[in-house]
C-alpha cells in the first residue's frame, strides 16, 4: 500500500491515478488515514468476496441463537454475521424472539479470550 498526503494527491492527481491503478493508495489528512483508493479490479475482487460471504437466514438464526444461549460471545457472533454494531445483533435477537441470557464478567472475559485465541490461530 502506498500512503500519500491529500495535498500531494491533489497536486499530482495524474500520478496518483497511475499509483491507484497498480496498488491501494491511502490518502492521509492531517497525518491520519482519510481515504483509500484502489483499482477497479481490486474493488471487484473485494465486492465478489463479500457477495460470496452472504449467509442464509437459517445460518443467521443459528448464530444469533448461539449468542443468546451464551455458546458464543458477541464479538464472535458479530464477526460471523459481518456486522460491526452491537445494536444490530440485539435487533436480530429481538426479531427472532430470542431472550438473551446474562453472563458474569469472568465468563465473558474467558469467552472473548477464547475467541481471540481462535482468530489468531486462523491467521
Amino acid at each position: 500500500m502506498i500512503t500519500i498526503p491529500a495535498k500531494e494527491a491533489k497536486l499530482r492527481f495524474g500520478q496518483f491515478l497511475d499509483m491507484a491503478a497498480k496498488d491501494t493508495v491511502e490518502i492521509t489528512k492531517n497525518g491520519k488515514p482519510f481515504i483509500y483508493s484502489l483499482s477497479v479490479d481490486e474493488y471487484r475482487k473485494i465486492k465478489s468476496h463479500n457477495q460470496d460471504r452472504k449467509i442464509k437466514i437459517t445460518e443467521i438464526k443459528q448464530i444469533v441463537e448461539d449468542f443468546a444461549n451464551l455458546q458464543i460471545d458477541r464479538h464472535e457472533a458479530m464477526y460471523l454475521l459481518g456486522i460491526s454494531w452491537y445494536g444490530d445483533l440485539l435487533d436480530l435477537a429481538g426479531q427472532f424472539g430470542l431472550e438473551l441470557k446474562h453472563v458474569d464478567e469472568k465468563t465473558a472475559n474467558t469467552m472473548v479470550a477464547d475467541f481471540i485465541k481462535v482468530m489468531s490461530n486462523d491467521e
